[in-house]
């Protein structure tokens, strides 16, 4: 049977050539992927690029209409390009929860669940007084309460910074509460399209052979392929434009 042509090119024609497109990555390494990003004290060399256009991508959201007019101008787009983040510090899974005070007699089921409550990935700048929340949905539903309940969390943390809520959604979906701002995967892409000739990036290729262009990073996005692997794709590309960096750190 292996003799057969026919059956080489059967076999050939169902090959599959990228990894992430067998295994679907977890949530949290995509969540860690995302943060490495946003954070400008990592070796990607593009400072606070990531964050401030996030931002300005987070301002366009139809739910930034139901925002407090302090935060409203705060993500004015010449405001988010004149943002200077010097001080960010960016963690994932952080329990946003673990201060706020239980209530009642099912504090003790609280309690427990606080420990499931972790926040996606949390951006802070002491200095701005500036906290930005991400709960980045990469398959797994929203919660009932879940968003309320971050709310609620980051209130009591962080009572007097300027506080920005984003979902992120893999699926464009609508956040459930009306002042969490919806952002797609279709920000990330763009955003690493139009930075793949940053001078970190350029400079590493000396000698070597550089990264794919972002044309062929993102070309699911063109052929409209299924979100699923668009959303693969760009991980693997994230990953490769990280590893291009190490000789860099």
């Amino acid at each position: 049977m292996y003799g057969d042509p026919d059956v080489h090119q059967l076999l050939a024609l169902g090959a599959r050539h990228h990894a992430l497109h067998i295994c679907t990555p977890r949530e949290i390494n995509v969540s860690r992927l995302i943060a490495w990003l946003l954070d400008p004290n990592e070796g990607h060399g593009l400072g606070d690029k990531a964050l401030r256009s996030l931002l300005a991508q987070a301002g366009r959201s139809e739910n930034a209409a139901n925002l407090d007019l302090k935060t409203y101008r705060f993500l004015e787009p010449a405001k988010v390009h004149n943002l200077a983040l010097s001080s960010l510090i960016v963690k994932t899974e952080l329990n946003v929860l673990a201060k706020l005070p239980a209530k009642g007699k099912a504090s003790a089921v609280k309690a427990t669940e606080r420990k499931r409550d972790l926040l996606d990935i949390v951006a802070i700048d002491p200095g701005l007084q500036l906290c930005v929340a991400i709960e980045n949905k990469f398959g797994a539903a929203e919660g009932p309460t879940q968003l309320t309940r971050y709310m609620d969390g980051l209130a009591n943390l962080f009572p007097k910074y300027t506080r920005i809520h984003i979902f992120l959604d893999k699926r464009d979906e609508v956040p459930g509460h009306e002042k969490w701002l919806g952002v797609g995967y279709g920000w990330l892409s763009e955003f690493l399209r139009s930075h793949e000739q940053s001078p970190s990036v350029a400079r590493e290729g000396e000698g070597r052979q550089r990264p794919k262009k972002g044309a062929e990073w993102f070309d699911l996005y063109q052929r409209d392929l299924a979100p699923e692997a668009a959303v693969k794709e760009v991980l693997l590309r994230m990953t490769e434009l990280q590893s291009s960096l190490k000789p860099l750190l």
